[in-house]
């Protein structure tokens, strides 16, 4: 079977947006931004939580800005800049060089409860997305689903990576597909561009992120990590 991120790029009824994103790994510091840069590549996840072997990306600046511990219209006061650095970094990475690719295990358990809660509004869910839900509780028992639906702990990640393991790749396109979520590349994955941000600056940027390029400094050798 193809993989996932090959599917993406291939079938034609999956939106052409998704071929002409971007995705973004933040980085708060010069070393660990020095070594991503010396190592061409963005790193895999160790940790016990997630996916080991996987690299978690973001679809927005602004989140990739969360990671890299940095608040885009914020004016940071002394004591920060002291503690936190001056600079932070953001990388760039295309989807043409993506692996194969999943969704954030996080955003399945907050898509669940999203919808979820969903079904009691005005607004009916389409067929689809119901089954999707149906399904989702049939393979849940009693406390997950209650953990769920009152985001307790870490239930998003726990319960959507119990959810994600089980998933067919038919439901893993319909996610990516229909919704913008957060996306996980199996093994490591190279980046084609490098941007610096002045924590001194920040307040100059819109909070979204929306006049990130425009502003910030594109890294063009290691020199440039400061």
């Amino acid at each position: 079977m193809k993989k996932i991120a090959q599917q993406i790029l291939e079938v034609s009824s999956l939106p052409i947006n998704f071929k002409d994103r971007y995705f973004y790994y933040g980085v708060s510091n010069r070393i660990d931004a020095s070594n991503v840069w010396n190592s061409g590549e963005i790193p895999v996840f160790s940790g016990r939580r997630g996916y080991s072997g996987r690299t978690y990306l973001s679809n927005y600046i602004k989140d990739a800005c969360v990671y890299a511990d940095l608040d885009l219209g914020r004016k940071y006061k002394v004591s920060d800049l002291n503690s936190k650095g001056r600079y932070a970094y953001i990388f760039v990475v295309s989807p043409a060089e993506l692996k194969d690719i999943f969704p954030n295990e996080s955003e399945i358990g907050r898509f669940v409860q999203e919808i979820y809660n969903y079904q009691y509004s005005e607004e009916n869910l389409d067929q689809t997305t119901f089954r999707f839900l149906e399904w989702v509780w049939s393979i849940l028992n009693r406390e997950e689903q209650k953990s769920l639906m009152y985001n307790e702990g870490d239930s998003y990640s726990v319960i959507g990576k119990k959810v994600l393991d089980l998933m067919r790749n038919s439901q893993i396109l319909w996610l990516l597909r229909t919704r913008k979520v957060r996306i996980t590349n199996e093994g490591s994955v190279e980046f084609f561009k490098l941007y610096r941000v002045d924590r001194k600056s920040s307040s100059s940027f819109d909070p979204e992120g929306r006049d990130f390029f425009t502003k910030a400094f594109e890294v063009k050798s290691v020199e440039d990590i400061l």
